[in-house]
């Protein structure tokens, strides 16, 4: 027999999956959707065990609502082997959410990219490093133009087409470089300004980058879980961020200070991390070339390979997607 424990309901994970992917439990027992579902988010995990038969699944409504029991069944007998509905679940339940990553373009001349220049032209208009945006572009893309997310984002930055029309980008023209770059800055200062009460830069950075994983609506339910429960909400490291995690718990999420119910937390918790880790590699890496030319044989550069190769063999982050 398996023996299984489960997390507190305390913990600030209460993804039980995230535990599994972790190796910190050994095993969960979930219904098949919910398996497969969680497998395109942790490539890692082994769901290849069946521990029953294969049970029938019902719809439940209301004694009083037939004519909505009919309306269900229906549209199940007449979808299931249509091709949308099998592109539909192939999409949530097959395709990987995961962006494969892969290395910089030059550690010894100091490249991170082919599109170098237009970070660097468009991120002075939001007053960031260029390296934080070129990080930004690597983790939702790997600077892949051609990229489409499982979602439906495109391009570089990995914008969402109702968002791309927004910001400006001609249609058609979502995976033009520049135009990805232009209009994820138009949408990075627009969100920006949500924020205006976070007066530390760098912590505004965090939200902000929260806001382009997840959405506004969620970041300020987690600002809201924040300060109701007496924790610093212009701070997201240990503080915010612990909010954004929980709000895939129900006792959180049905919380009357949220306002937009249930998300997937983890995955813009590990966005955050990623990609102001990943820009920090990035200035140790443009520094030292500025000042030495050193090749990688270097200390601090061979400890930035490593970051990046690490960083390669666990996966990327959500995004648009």
């Amino acid at each position: 027999f398996l023996i299984l424990r489960r997390p507190p309901r305390s913990t600030l994970f209460p993804n039980t999956t995230l535990f599994r992917s972790n190796g910190e439990i050994d095993y969960a027992i979930c219904d098949n959707a919910l398996a497969k579902l969680n497998k395109t988010y942790y490539p890692n995990l082994n769901i290849d065990l069946a521990v029953s038969f294969d049970q029938r699944a019902s719809w439940a409504v209301r004694k009083t609502s037939p004519l909505l029991g009919e309306a269900a069944t229906k549209w199940h007998q007449e979808n299931m082997t249509s091709p949308a509905y099998q592109a539909s679940s192939k999409r949530y339940f097959e395709i990987s959410k995961r962006t494969p990553h892969g290395s910089i373009l030059s550690v010894k001349d100091g490249k991170i990219s082919h599109f170098d220049t237009l970070f660097k032209k468009y991120a002075k208009e939001i007053d960031w490093d260029w390296r934080i945006l070129a990080s930004l572009a690597y983790t939702e893309s790997n600077f892949d133009t051609t990229a489409v997310s499982w979602a439906g984002a495109k391009g570089l930055m990995q914008l969402m087409p109702r968002t791309a029309r927004a910001m400006g980008v001609p249609p058609g023209k979502e995976q033009n470089p520049e135009e990805s770059i232009k209009a994820a800055v138009k949408y990075i200062a627009a969100t920006s300004r949500s924020f205006n009460a976070i007066k530390d830069e760098n912590e505004r950075m965090k939200f902000v980058l929260a806001a382009y994983n997840a959405g506004i609506g969620h970041v300020l339910d987690a600002i809201a879980l924040a300060e109701k429960y007496g924790k610093n909400k212009y701070v997201w490291d240990n503080s915010v961020d612990n909010y954004i995690l929980l709000k895939s718990n129900e006792e959180y999420f049905n919380d009357p200070v949220c306002k937009n119910g249930y998300f997937r937390g983890v995955e813009t918790y590990n966005f955050v991390k990623e990609v102001m880790s990943r820009g920090e590699v990035y200035k140790k890496i443009s520094k030292d070339r500025k000042s030495t030319r050193l090749n990688s044989s270097h200390p601090s550069i061979s400890y930035a390979v490593f970051c990046l190769k690490k960083k390669r063999g666990g996966g990327g982050g959500g995004g648009g997607g």
